[in-house]
């Protein structure tokens, strides 16, 4: 605003008596409000578009958990960072090869897994949702075929509870399943422990 244009809208508010001045500040409410009020429908439309987090009856669910040490963002990064994943995804005794990790919604995640005496198992699955560092969601389309839904909560400062759950689609699929998977889900959270201690050596 030039010093002629300030001139004149002093001299407007002085002989309105504050009037124009009191409707600019009202039109100013006026229109924060209305950026305000945009601003949370935006986020209430966002939030309708994000995927649900998935759910199965409990004979339909295989449910692993453990309490690590190490921080919420810490536990999160060795599962979302392929260069860590790698080294620990599997029971024991496997390695991995990774082809493809697009750790984003509608990415896909390709790999391969090496038995500690013979096979190689392909993997394929496509993340659904990833809430850092909250939840990480994904579907398998390669056999068996399941959903694998992991929560990431904060215990300490430095201790994070993991939920790992494996949801399928009827309860036979399950009970195939959970009669080796229980153990051999404990046996990659072994595995999980000896990384983080390693990555938070570095």
């Amino acid at each position: 605003m030039n010093w002629r244009k300030a001139k004149s809208w002093r001299r407007f508010c002085a002989r309105g008596k504050g009037r124009g001045c009191s409707i600019c500040l009202f039109y100013i409410f006026i229109f924060l409000v209305t950026i305000a009020v945009y601003a949370l429908l935006y986020t209430l439309f966002l939030g309708m578009l994000a995927e649900p987090i998935p759910s199965s009856p409990d004979e339909c669910e295989i449910v692993s958990t453990r309490v690590f040490k190490g921080s919420k963002e810490l536990v999160f990064l060795a599962w979302a960072n392929p260069d860590h994943l790698q080294n620990w995804w599997g029971p024991a005794g496997f390695t991995n090869t990774f082809h493809e990790f697009d750790f984003r919604p509608g990415g896909m995640w390709r790999f391969t897994m090496h038995g500690p005496e013979k096979g190689n198992y392909h993997n394929e699955c496509e993340f659904i949702r990833i809430d850092a560092p909250f939840l990480i969601h994904w579907k398998r389309h390669s056999q068996p075929l399941f959903q694998v839904l992991v929560t990431f909560e904060e215990v300490t400062a430095n201790t994070t509870r993991v939920i790992f759950k494996m949801l399928f689609d009827t309860q036979k699929e399950c009970l195939k399943i959970k009669k080796f998977a229980v153990d051999k889900n404990e046996e990659n959270f072994d595995k999980l422990e000896v990384e983080l201690t390693r990555m938070a050596s570095i």
